[in-house]
């Protein structure tokens, strides 16, 4: 009876384990860009290149969350450099309470002096303000950890004091997330 038992379990395991499997391939159907708008200004902007200094921490909205404070600014500034778009520097805030007290200041600063601020090499151009506007996150077996992300990002020109806002919706593998927003920005410039 004993092993009647072992068998029957052992025939239910097996294709419960198989669904897993399943799940976690069907959920690459929904990777990629979900949404993509330019909330003010125009894209032709950004065109122009040149130097860019992504300002950390993104700030957020309660819908959101951080996986470590700084991580998609500093993943945004490599992976808009290595697609050829800018040439970019990062700069840290460490005081969380400063974030937006020194994002005002940035934005008064002319490109010399936001230079001489951050210590960076040349005057920037642009700086990147972003904003974690949504974050929700899942488990897909056999493929990791999956996250519907929604980024307003804001390029401000420094010169003209002009910015070109957009708002981009990803889904994808965690580590993918802004790979992928700017390899669709790349296309669309």
């Amino acid at each position: 009876m004993k092993s009647k038992f072992w068998v029957v379990a052992l025939l239910l395991i097996v294709p419960l384990t198989g669904c897993g499997l399943l799940y976690g391939q069907i959920t690459k159907a929904g990777d990629g860009i979900k949404s993509f708008a330019v909330i003010q200004g125009d894209l032709v902007s950004l065109k122009q290149g040149g130097e860019l200094l992504v300002y950390a921490p993104f700030s957020k909205t309660e819908q959101a969350f951080y996986v470590a404070r700084g991580e998609e600014a500093a993943n945004f500034a490599t992976r808009l450099e290595a697609q050829g778009l800018f040439d970019t520097e990062y700069l840290f805030e460490a005081d969380i309470d400063d974030v937006e007290k020194t994002a005002q200041k940035l934005r008064g600063m002319s490109a010399e002096a936001v230079q001489q601020y951050a210590g960076m090499a040349k005057a920037p151009r642009m700086i990147l303000f972003g904003t974690l506007l949504e974050r929700h996150e899942s488990v897909a077996p056999t493929r990791g950890v999956l996250m519907d992300m929604t980024y307003r990002l804001e390029f401000y020109e420094l010169a003209s004091r002009q910015s070109t806002i957009i708002e981009v919706q990803v889904s994808h593998l965690a580590e993918e997330c802004v790979a992928e927003v700017v390899k669709d920005l790349a296309r669309r410039l």
